[in-house]
């Protein structure tokens, strides 16, 4: 008996940081929560991505919980590998709580973002707007077990050159579970389109998000690319530590 009590223990959902998402954390899929207010949070992924020729693509993130509402925010992209043109970028935005989820009616959030261009033969300054949305389906906004989000953003450079893109819409949709004690389950489904293109980029995503201890996390994800994107597949490796 004391057993079973044990192992009842283990899978009760305790912790709910692992619910919180982030880009490349564990997968594209991003929560409309802010992390705790003046906790920091700091990330950093490696992502392999299948293509030709293949690209590892590293992302350090910083993030503040300015208020219990408002999260800053600090990200950069590099890639590695291929002929690195348009080889990286640093993003500064926010991420603003408008309510707190009940009673199914979705958490909603909004991130602007300013972004640079800090990679090998980019020069044009974009600009993008995220909306996300979460709805906790069991446990609660501080504890949740399971959860839906959708995310949409909109990117926009005033000052394409020929061969740039000028408008970009991506759209996320994909559910959280907590699956162990301290370990989520994280399945994504995301959708590329381009004012210029016709053309359709879509990517699957499956990670986990697991608590190691002493807010240290750890992130897996594995991705295949359809329709017309330019990876065939790509596998994550990140890891997080949280300060309060």
């Amino acid at each position: 008996m004391f057993f079973w009590f044990c192992f009842f223990l283990l899978l009760l959902p305790v912790h709910a940081d692992v619910m919180n998402l982030n880009n490349d954390m564990p997968t594209h899929l991003e929560d409309a929560t802010p992390i705790d207010e003046h906790s920091f949070d700091i990330q950093y992924s490696a992502v392999l991505e299948k293509k030709d020729p293949d690209v590892l693509r590293h992302r350090p993130n910083l993030r503040y919980g300015a208020t219990e509402d408002l999260q800053l925010e600090g990200e950069a992209t590099i890639f590695s590998g291929g002929n690195e043109k348009d080889s990286g970028q640093t993003d500064l935005g926010i991420l603003y709580r408008l309510n707190h989820s009940e009673n199914y009616f979705p958490e909603i959030s909004l991130s602007p973002v300013a972004i640079f261009p800090t990679g090998k033969g980019m020069d044009s300054m974009l600009y993008s707007i995220r909306v996300n949305l979460t709805t906790t389906l069991e446990g609660n906004s501080k504890v949740p077990i399971t959860q839906l989000h959708f995310n949409y953003q909109l990117e926009h450079n005033s000052s394409a050159s020929s061969g740039e893109r000028t408008d970009r819409s991506i759209y996320t949709f994909g559910f959280g579970r907590l699956i162990f004690n301290e370990t989520a389950l994280i399945c994504d489904a995301l959708f590329e389109s381009e004012r210029e293109k016709s053309d359709y980029t879509y990517l699957l995503e499956t990670g986990l998000h697991h608590h190691l201890g002493k807010k240290y996390f750890i992130g897996l994800s594995i991705g295949v690319g359809l329709g017309a994107s330019d990876v065939d597949g790509q596998g994550l490796l990140a890891f997080e530590k949280q300060f309060d």
